[in-house]
C-alpha cells in the first residue's frame, strides 16, 4: 500500500497503489487509510493534551530570531517544536536559532501552506501556537467528511478527487494515482460547490460566454471604460435574436439594466479565460474544470481566485488521461492493454484539433466520478499533520463546538 495522503501541496486522499485489491473498492480503501492515520494521530495527541496546556504560547509580537543567532525564544520555540512532532525530543538545547531550528521550521510551514523560509514570522508562530485540542477537533470534523465520501468513492475504473481545500487534484485508475496537479479555486464570494458530480465531455478551443453575474460585477465597467477591449480580446457579441452586433451599436446603460439583452462570446485564441481546454460537468451550476490564460496565478501557495470553476495546471494532460480510455476517436486498440488507445495517437488527436483553432466537443464513452471534497486535515506519508488554510472557513462553526460535542457527532 503506497501513498495514504502525500505530503505538502501535492498530498491527499486517495494517493495510494493498492495493486492487492481487486474488488469494487479501490478508493473506498484509500479514505478508510487515511481515516485510520488521523485515528492513530488522535491517540499520539490525547497523550500531548496535559503538556499543551501547561505550555505557554510563544509571543507572536517579539522581533523574531536571526539566522544562526542566540534569542529568547528559541529555548520556548524548541520546545513548542518537541511537542508538535517537528522536532525530536533528543534535539540539543541552547538558545541559538540554527539549521535545526529552521529546518523544523520549514516543517512547519510546509504543513501549514505557508512560504517556506525558515524565519520564525508571523503566521509560523500563530500556526504553530495552535493547540492540541484544535487539532483533535479537526481530525474530528474531517474523519466525519471522509466517512461521508467513502460510498461515492467505489469505482474500479477511473475517478478524479479534487480537494477543494487543498487546491489539489488527483485523477486514479483501479486506486492507482496517474496523474495529480495543482488547481484554482473558486473565490470565497463565489465558491466551488462541494459534492459528486461526473465529468462527461472534453472541450478543445472552447469558446466562453460571459454569465451574468461576471458581466455585471466584473466585466461592463471594463467594456464601457476601454472601447476596444472586446476587440483585443476576440470578443464578438449578439443579441437576443442571435445577431452579431458592433459594440458601437450597444447602449450600454440598457445593458446593465437588462444584462441578457446580449450575448458576449469570447472565441478560442491565446486570450480566452479558458485556455485551450474546458471539461464539462453533470451539474446544473455550469460549475466546469478547465484550462486559464492567468498561468501565473499557480505561482501562489494559496489559489482561491475563480469564480467558481476549477482551474486546471495540467489541462492537457487531463485531457490525454480521460480519451486514452473514453474518447470516442479514431484510434488503433492499444496492444499492452493499459490503456484503450495508445497515447501517442491521443496526442496526435488533440494536436490535430488544436491545429485547426474551432470549438470541438469530444464527449466521452463513459462518465467519470468526480468528488469534490473539502478535507483540512491530513496526515502525510511523513507522519506529519497538514493543515489547509481554510478558504471558505468552513471549519469555523464547528471549531467553536467542544470536543465532547465533535465526537457525539462523529457517532451520530
Amino acid at each position: 500500500m503506497k501513498k495514504v495522503f502525500s505530503n505538502g501541496p501535492t498530498a491527499l486522499i486517495m494517493l495510494f497503489t493498492i495493486s492487492m485489491l481487486k474488488s469494487v473498492a479501490y478508493a473506498e480503501s484509500l479514505i478508510h487509510t487515511q481515516i485510520e492515520r488521523l485515528e492513530q494521530h488522535r491517540k499520539v495527541l490525547i497523550k500531548k493534551l496535559d503538556a499543551d496546556k501547561n505550555q505557554e504560547p510563544i509571543s507572536c509580537k517579539i522581533r523574531r530570531p536571526k539566522k544562526n543567532a542566540a534569542h529568547e525564544l528559541v529555548p520556548k520555540i524548541r520546545k513548542r517544536l518537541t511537542l508538535k512532532g517537528y522536532l525530536g525530543y533528543n534535539a540539543h538545547s541552547g538558545n541559538v536559532n540554527d539549521h535545526i531550528i529552521m529546518d523544523a521550521i520549514k516543517k512547519v510551514q510546509k504543513t501549514n501552506f505557508l512560504d517556506q523560509t525558515g524565519e520564525f514570522d508571523t503566521k509560523t508562530c500563530e500556526a504553530l501556537n495552535e493547540s492540541v485540542t484544535e487539532d483533535l477537533k479537526l481530525i474530528e470534523i474531517n474523519i466525519d467528511r471522509l466517512d461521508k465520501i467513502k460510498d461515492d468513492a467505489k469505482t474500479t475504473k477511473k475517478l478524479i478527487f479534487v480537494n477543494v481545500a487543498q487546491y489539489h487534484l488527483f485523477a486514479l485508475k483501479q486506486g492507482t494515482v496517474e496523474l495529480e496537479m495543482d488547481i484554482i479555486i473558486g473565490k470565497k464570494s463565489r465558491r466551488t460547490i462541494i459534492g459528486t458530480d461526473y465529468l462527461n465531455t472534453v472541450v478543445v478551443n472552447p469558446t466562453w460566454t460571459i454569465p451574468k453575474q461576471i458581466l455585471l460585477e466584473d466585466k461592463l465597467k471594463i467594456f464601457t471604460q476601454d472601447p476596444g477591449y472586446l476587440e483585443r480580446k476576440n470578443y464578438v457579441i449578439f443579441d437576443e435574436d442571435r445577431n452579431k452586433v458592433s459594440p458601437d451599436e450597444i447602449d450600454w446603460d440598457d445593458v446593465e439594466e437588462n444584462p441578457l439583452a446580449y450575448r458576449f462570446r469570447q472565441n478560442p485564441g491565446e486570450n480566452n479565460v479558458l485556455g485551450g481546454f474546458k471539461f464539462l460537468l453533470d451539474n446544473k451550476q455550469a460549475i466546469y474544470m478547465h484550462d486559464t490564460n492567468t498561468k501565473k496565478l499557480f505561482e501562489k501557495t494559496v489559489r482561491a481566485f475563480s469564480s467558481g470553476c476549477i482551474r486546471l495546471k495540467k489541462p492537457e494532460s487531463m485531457a490525454e488521461w480521460l480519451l486514452k480510455d473514453y474518447g470516442n476517436i479514431e484510434c488503433p486498440v492499444s496492444d499492452d492493454g493499459s490503456n484503450k488507445y495508445p497515447l501517442t495517437c491521443v496526442k496526435k488527436i488533440i494536436g490535430d484539433y488544436q491545429a485547426k483553432k474551432s470549438q470541438k466537443f469530444l464527449k466521452l464513452t463513459e462518465k467519470v466520478p468526480v468528488i469534490l471534497g473539502y478535507i483540512t486535515y491530513w496526515i502525510g506519508d511523513d507522519g506529519l499533520p497538514y493543515k489547509s488554510n481554510d478558504p471558505y472557513g468552513r471549519d469555523d462553526t464547528l471549531l467553536k463546538l467542544s470536543l465532547d460535542q465533535l465526537v457525539e457527532n462523529d457517532k451520530s
